[in-house]
């Protein structure tokens, strides 16, 4: 199953064996930013520019809850700075959701819970089935995330949540203990930029996607200018980068199941050994 959103709020589902299935709407017709299916197919969560997020009964279409963001609905009793778009949190405000656009989203492999990160640089772990807040994972001061959330991802056994921001600062959270884990790292200082080898001409990438490999160790992410790096999943310390191969992006990044392979691409496609950093396939776009 393919799920995408459009830019007046609906949210479009095609079966992967061919035939469309009933088309979403959000609340308000507003740009749908980010979608997340859960692992058995069965819900499906968007989040819109309108800083809500909601989920669905993919099969019927049905709509099973519904995160509101604030400002949204009249309910927040926060008060917006227009000149910079960002908002004077109330603690009073019953509103429990974002401050601003929900940029990124996923759900735990239970599909009982979705971490969604937005625009206002946080990250919120809701109950999929209710829509309620269950925790916000806490930020170092000195690791606080500096621009939007690019990409959030769960291990394959739920246990730890991964969060990265555009400038490539990448935090890890123990979501059974909702707590940090060891000492968060900041990969930014381990970005090939920081390596003698880049050219301090070219520009620096923006990081789109995580995943963790399937013994937890590592996590893959990729993102513009070609990037694709892999980095130990409790140190930060950057242990394989692929960037200047022949990807011009790399908004997507996926590991074999065995780990033995690490993957990603935009319009062109890449797969490397994630041990020797030798190119496999190349499969150009």
């Amino acid at each position: 199953m393919l799920a995408f959103g459009a830019a007046d709020g609906q949210v479009h589902i095609e079966a992967a064996q061919g035939g469309r299935r009933p088309r979403l709407r959000t609340k308000h017709a507003l740009e749908v930013s980010c979608v997340a299916i859960s692992a058995d197919g069965r819900f499906l969560s968007a989040g819109c520019r309108d800083r809500s997020m909601k989920t669905w009964d993919a099969v019927s279409g049905a709509e099973i809850s519904w995160a509101r963001g604030h400002d949204s609905e009249g309910l927040c009793t926060c008060f917006p700075q227009l000149h910079q778009g960002d908002f004077m949190m109330d603690p009073r405000c019953p509103v429990e959701g974002h401050s601003g656009a929900v940029s990124a989203m996923v759900f735990s492999p239970c599909c009982r819970k979705i971490a969604t990160g937005g625009e206002d640089k946080m990250l919120i772990v809701w109950n999929a089935r209710s829509g309620e807040a269950i925790f916000r994972p806490k930020q170092p001061r000195d690791y606080r995330f500096s621009r939007k959330v690019g990409a959030v991802a769960f291990t394959p056994d739920g246990s730890r949540l991964a969060g990265v921001c555009l400038d490539g600062v990448l935090l890890v959270w123990d979501v059974t203990k909702h707590a940090g884990l060891c000492t968060p790292a900041r990969v930014l200082l381990n970005m090939p930029w920081n390596l003698t080898a880049w050219p301090w001409e070219q520009r620096r990438p923006s990081v789109y996607d995580i995943q963790f490999s399937p013994d937890l160790k590592r996590i893959a992410g990729g993102g513009t200018e070609g990037l694709l790096m892999v980095w130990d999943s409790r140190t930060g310390q950057a242990l394989r980068s692929f960037t200047g191969g022949p990807l011009s992006a790399a908004f997507a990044v996926a590991f074999a199941s065995d780990g033995s392979l690490a993957a990603g691409g935009g319009p062109s496609v890449g797969v490397w050994c994630a041990d020797s950093c030798i190119l496999r396939v190349y499969l150009r776009g």
